[in-house]
């Protein structure tokens, strides 16, 4: 680390926090009085892949059967049906799914919340299909639907729902279906995050608090994502000082805080002064020589 004149490294477990969950939480740790740190750079990283798919508060969508009047509400293994006349509101549950087991989910619960629907002729029967071997695999489900009487299906995805990835639509999304059919417009990802973010108050907001992204892709479920600094100086973020109370959080692409389901993440992180003057000797060097050649 040249040009560094001053560094210091902290190591953040969060089972050490002062309150939040390991995902999202406060810790206590006591900066050098009197340092003249500007910069800050996480060095390496621990975070458990225990974060699932399908995750509350995120795992709701609407199915709105225009025409119909329910009531009620049902449950069973793949999740549970509220319904509000024409519209049922529609929760998964919490895990990692497989294409095959997501097909079986969304159609088990599409035809569940029609059943709440309050006469048979307005009861539908879902499908929810993948191109098949002898097909083109286009990576999208295909949603069926049958004894239609009156408008077509919608399916709504609330703001901070993120089943449009699993689904294959767009996020926050109404789509409506036509001739009793429905493709995605997406190809569905059933990959449990394939970027997260460690987000902390102690980076000046210019930066939006990202302090640093990590890669997850190559990982399975249930592994440990590792994470080791390639370049400290081009990585590292301005420094906003906040006494000795400092926050963290790890989060997705849409901000939304992961649950790490009770285990902890632990890195560590490098607080500097950075020293540019070295840069400014380079450029004035390099000004002095052209303007040597241009004499």
């Amino acid at each position: 680390m040249n040009h560094l004149n001053q560094k210091s490294i902290f190591y953040i477990d969060s089972q050490n926090r002062t309150s939040g969950t390991s995902g999202n939480f406060s810790i206590n740790f006591a900066m050098p009085p009197n340092n003249s740190y500007n910069r800050i750079v996480v060095m390496q990283a621990s975070i458990p892949k225990s974060f699932y798919l399908v995750s509350a508060p995120y795992n709701t969508f609407q199915l709105v059967e225009t025409g119909t009047a329910s009531s009620g509400s049902a449950t069973n293994t793949f999740g549970s049906v509220a319904t509000n006349g024409a519209s049922k509101t529609i929760t998964i549950t919490e895990g990692n799914y497989t294409k095959t087991n997501m097909i079986v989910c969304l159609q088990t619960m599409l035809c569940l919340a029609s059943s709440l629907n309050s006469t048979t002729a307005t009861q539908y029967v879902y499908t929810v299909s993948y191109p098949l071997m002898n097909q083109p695999n286009t990576g999208k489900f295909t949603y069926s639907a049958t004894n239609i009487s009156t408008a077509q299906p919608q399916i709504i995805f609330p703001v901070k729902s993120t089943l449009y990835l699993p689904m294959g639509f767009n996020r926050a999304s109404t789509n409506v279906f036509f001739n009793n059919k429905l493709t995605s417009q997406n190809v569905i990802r059933l990959q449990a995050k394939d970027t997260i973010f460690i987000k902390s108050n102690i980076v000046a907001s210019s930066t939006k608090a990202v302090l640093q992204e990590i890669y997850t892709s190559c990982n399975p479920d249930f592994s440990v994502i590792t994470f080791n600094q390639s370049n400290v100086e081009l990585n590292s973020k301005q420094l906003l000082y906040r006494d000795n109370n400092f926050t963290f959080s790890i989060t997705d692409e849409d901000d939304n805080i992961l649950n790490l389901n009770g285990q902890d993440v632990i890195f560590s992180i490098c607080c500097f002064e950075y020293n540019n003057s070295f840069e400014l000797l380079k450029n004035d060097i390099l000004i002095n020589n052209i303007q040597k050649l241009l004499n």
